[in-house]
């Protein structure tokens, strides 16, 4: 589970870096938002990162995606709707679109095309649906979610120190079965010779011997 965890951060992450096109000194600064969106709320900062990195594929300025992504958490926890549809929803609305949203928030569809895509829309959210997703936080199970989350960013913690190792080994492995696989001849001695199960375990050893031998050439 740790290697999954730190696989989902890490996959996230460098999706946002690339969608803002190698800008690492946005990206970390993102970061930070995320986490501290984490902190008072029960999403996890990957699913933030992810929707972050949507906005940037769309060419949103990093204040743009900051402000799309606490209206849409606010509105997400209001509403019932997934931060999902929350932030793409409100990003059509930069396009001079309501969309969906001026079907259920009927005051977006007084504001004019101009307006939207000035961010209005925007605004509008983060004035009027402040402080929804801090309440779920404090409400019912939202602090155990939270206590979830802060689990799930151990285990990703974990998992990026096990992830090289994991690799590594992964490599080594594939070295021993592909040096055995060049060694047939020996493999068929192993076979000739052996039976059963000490067949099987004497074939391994020397897959296993090959491992060790990608780890000393590693």
């Amino acid at each position: 589970m740790a290697l999954n965890n730190a696989d989902i951060q890490q996959q996230a992450e460098q999706r946002l870096l690339t969608a803002l096109k190698g800008r690492s000194d946005i990206q970390q600064r993102l970061l930070a938002e995320a986490g501290e969106l984490q902190a008072r709320s029960t999403l996890g900062d990957e699913a933030i990162i992810g929707q972050q990195a949507y906005l940037a594929s769309l060419g949103m300025t990093e204040e743009q995606i900051g402000r799309v992504i606490e209206a849409s958490a606010q509105l997400s926890y209001a509403t019932g709707m997934t931060l999902d549809s929350a932030v793409k929803n409100l990003a059509k609305t930069y396009g001079g679109l309501t969309g969906e949203l001026g079907e259920s928030i009927p005051k977006l569809k007084e504001l004019t095309t101009e307006q939207l895509k000035n961010g209005e829309a925007v605004d509008f959210i983060l004035e009027n649906y402040k402080g929804f997703a801090e309440a779920a936080a404090e409400t019912g199970i939202g602090p155990i979610k939270q206590l979830k989350n802060t689990w799930g960013d151990f285990l990703e913690q974990i998992g990026a120190i096990i992830m090289p190792i994991a690799a590594k080994s992964r490599r080594c492995i594939v070295f021993g079965c592909r040096r055995a696989s060049g060694n047939g001849s020996t493999l068929a001695k192993t076979a000739r010779f052996g039976s059963g199960r000490c067949c099987g375990h004497r074939a391994v050893v020397l897959v296993v011997g090959f491992a060790f031998e990608g780890v000393a050439a590693a």
